[in-house]
């Protein structure tokens, strides 16, 4: 390389890894005579791990038959499974079934033996294991795959909304992991499979169906490519996109209806990210084609496919995109949104809603053509702005939607509502006579709609609102949107004063690119490694300042700082080369490499050293020097190679 160009990385770098699957254990668990099934298929992944590079084992719920906290069948679960987390550094995870209530399918009666034996202090100490739900049954890791870091969620069964918000915090929280959710109901049989239909709908309390889950959990959140289930026998697979156009696999896998409990089949799931596919491997320890009874799944399409992914792509889109979301109540990463403003009017032509009745604490927004002509309104102030977690002014929107879930007693609506932009103010104590015989189309509120909704269902769903955002960071004053009934089957929706926050209405927006940061120069061999190698977290937007270092492959427990400066350089120095020019300056304080070698800190610009010297397009270079007594060079020290950052609005 001539010194000081720049190699800059195109796209992210995924290496092959792969993960094991294990379905429904339960009958393997119940019946000491299958149980030795268990033993094998577990024994299997730990050989698989070192042969094929599983790097991760999901089980996806029923890992009992009888949940009761008396059974004996957890403690033969707890030895199977101990065979995985015997392995040091092998993470994994077991999802909660039906099954593992301690009622079978009843969640009201608790799941003490699943959290006793499968809960959070299963866990504890694990440098994998990220968090727990409140009540100990759902939970979250982080592991590293072919040198890139993923996140994986295990949802309770027929999760609740309080399982869904843990799940969306933990994803807010990790904006850049590319994530798999594991739950055991999800899909039915089928190719392409339907989401399965058990679960409450969205007026009751509590469970959440397939679609549901799938409504709040995969659509918007860009960063979930994979959705794993078990709970119906058999097979079943569906592609399809989340509200960012992105792909999301979702398969189901069953195989207990199988003879003898399953006869040990599970699946192991590699990925080859430098081919841009997935390979789907069925597989059993114990089955001996000719011999066993029952299906032999090792070679039909069914249990054996491949589907294309382009994980290396999806990784560069998190790096490069910025999401920002606005829910009453929630704190998506900068501090808890307080400012949806919603209520609805109507002229009480036929008594139900009165012309001067103020409705701003109603937990629902309605619109309907009827004789009441009810009229709903919903706004979210303060989404603009300099400050973090605010769209920045002038930012360009890659994409805007609304999520909202629909209420009320008509089982849908077959004509929705149109969104048009407001061109007066109004408050939550707005009403139909203050409005002046209520909102007028083309003096109070845009004549064209920016969106129409079409047919609504009664679930959760997403409705496109790009153009008004981008008006609204343009410079156009921001009074939110009257909702029009199309037709007179009335649309209603839970308003920000649904006591459940996952089902009050969310604005997600997405900032157009920013030029993602890139690794250049060379890094060389260390004690530990051929090489340590920085990356990031978070992104480059100023406004967000959810900047994060990262430096992997260095030796463990070593002391370390990153430092850095405004050119690129490549100039030998110690057992390798420093990478930064210009002025350089250190990133203090030092720190410590943990057991794994990796290193990792935050880029507050609004902090010293920072503070008033980036502006969006100021560019700099970042590096981490540690100490390595026993390097091959013997200097004692090496270094990161480097990465280039250029910050965006």
């Amino acid at each position: 390389m001539i010194l000081g160009t720049l190699a800059l990385a195109i796209a992210p770098q995924v290496g092959d890894f792969a993960i094991a699957v294990i379905p429904d254990t339960q009958y393997y668990s119940e019946n000491i005579a299958w149980f030795p099934t268990f033993l094998a298929q577990t024994q299997a992944i730990v050989a698989a791990r070192q042969a094929e590079g599983v790097v991760f084992v999901t089980h996806v719920g029923d890992i009992v038959d009888n949940g009761s906290a008396f059974s004996a069948e957890w403690a033969r679960a707890d030895q199977a499974m101990d065979i995985i987390s015997n392995v040091p550094g092998f993470a994994y995870s077991a999802a909660c079934g039906n099954h593992d209530y301690d009622t079978v399918s009843n969640k009201a009666s608790g799941a003490s033996a699943y959290i006793q034996w499968f809960g959070p202090s299963r866990y504890v100490g694990e440098p994998w294991y990220h968090a727990s739900s409140p009540d100990g049954t759902s939970h979250a890791q982080r592991f590293i795959a072919g040198g890139q870091e993923l996140l994986h969620i295990a949802l309770e069964w027929r999760a609740d909304d309080d399982a869904i918000e843990w799940a969306q915090a933990v994803m807010a929280q990790c904006p850049r992991l590319p994530t798999i959710v594991s739950t055991h109901e999800y899909l039915s049989t089928g190719n392409p499979a339907n989401y399965t239909t058990g679960g409450a709908t969205p007026d009751a309390a509590g469970d959440n169906s397939a679609a549901q889950v799938r409504a709040k959990v995969v659509e918007p959140y860009g960063q979930v490519f994979m959705v794993l289930c078990g709970h119906i026998h058999g097979n079943g697979r569906r592609t399809g996109t989340n509200a960012f156009g992105g792909v999301v696999h979702e398969v189901l896998q069953d195989f207990q209806a199988d003879p003898e409990g399953g006869n040990g089949w599970f699946r192991v799931v590699k990925f080859r990210p430098a081919q841009d596919l997935v390979e789907f491997d069925t597989r059993s320890p114990v089955y001996t084609p000719g011999l066993s009874t029952g299906p032999d799944r090792n070679n039909t399409t069914d249990d054996n496919f491949t589907l294309p992914l382009d994980l290396e792509a999806r990784v560069a889109e998190l790096s490069t995109y910025e999401t920002l979301r606005f829910r009453q109540g929630q704190d998506a990463g900068h501090g808890v949104y307080a400012s949806t403003k919603d209520t609805y009017i109507g002229d009480g032509t036929t008594g139900v809603t009165q012309p001067g009745a103020n409705l701003g604490q109603a937990s629902v927004v309605r619109c309907d053509g009827d004789a009441d002509k009810e009229q709903g309104l919903l706004r979210f102030d303060d989404i603009v702005g300099s400050a973090p977690g605010r769209i920045p002014p002038g930012a360009t929107i890659e994409r805007a939607f609304l999520v909202l879930t629909t209420e009320g007693t008509n089982a849908d609506s077959a004509t929705g509502g149109r969104l048009h932009r407001m061109l007066v103010p109004w408050t939550e104590s707005s009403t139909w006579n203050t409005l002046g015989a209520g909102v007028q189309l083309g003096t109070e509120a845009i004549a064209s709609a920016d969106h129409s909704t079409g047919a609504v269902a009664k679930t959760t769903r997403t409705f496109d609102v790009t153009a008004s955002v981008q008006a609204w960071v343009d410079g156009a004053a921001n009074l939110g949107w009257l909702i029009q009934s199309a037709g007179t089957d009335r649309w209603e929706f839970r308003s920000s004063q649904w006591p459940q926050l996952a089902e009050r209405p969310m604005l997600v927006v997405r900032l157009a690119a920013c030029t993602p940061p890139a690794s250049y120069c060379t890094s060389t061999p260390n004690s530990f490694s051929g090489g340590a190698r920085i990356s990031h977290l978070g992104g480059t937007s100023l406004a967000a300042n959810n900047l994060r270092l990262l430096v992997d492959f260095a030796p463990p427990n070593r002391k370390g700082i990153f430092f850095f400066g405004g050119a690129a350089a490549q100039v030998p120095f110690g057992d390798g080369y420093r990478c930064v020019g210009g002025s350089v300056q250190r990133l203090g304080p030092y720190l410590y490499s943990n057991f794994i070698g990796a290193f990792e800190r935050a880029v507050d610009v609004n902090a010293a050293p920072f503070a008033g010297t980036l502006a969006p397009g100021s560019v700099r270079h970042f590096q981490l020097q540690f100490r390595d007594p026993a390097g091959p060079g013997g200097s004692g020290f090496n270094l990161s190679d480097g990465l280039r950052v250029v910050f965006c609005p």
